[in-house]
C-alpha cells in the first residue's frame, strides 16, 4: 500500500472515530442525567446509595468508552504524524 493511501485511510478512520466519539459523549451525558434521576428517585423512596450502584456502573462504562475513543484518535493521529 502506498503512503498516500495509508494517509487517506487513517484520515477516514479518524473521522469515523470522531463520529463515534460524539455519539459516545451524548450517551455519557444522558447516562449522567439518568444517574441524577435515579439518585433523586431513590432518595424519595428512602433507599441508600447502594440502590444507585447499577446506574453508577453504567455511567462508568460509558465514560470508559469515551476515553477509549479519545485514546484511539490520539493513536491514529500519532500514526499519521509518523507517516508524514
Amino acid at each position: 500500500m502506498k503512503q498516500y493511501e495509508k494517509i487517506k485511510r487513517i484520515n477516514l478512520t479518524i473521522l469515523e472515530t470522531e463520529e463515534l466519539l460524539n455519539k459516545a459523549k451524548i450517551k455519557h451525558e444522558n447516562t449522567l442525567k439518568y444517574l441524577e434521576m435515579e439518585i433523586a428517585e431513590n432518595k424519595e423512596l428512602g433507599n441508600d446509595g447502594i440502590a444507585n450502584e447499577h446506574a453508577r456502573e453504567y455511567v462508568k462504562e460509558n465514560e470508559n468508552r469515551v476515553n477509549e475513543f479519545k485514546d484511539h484518535i490520539k493513536y491514529l493521529k500519532n500514526m499519521l504524524h509518523q507517516l508524514k
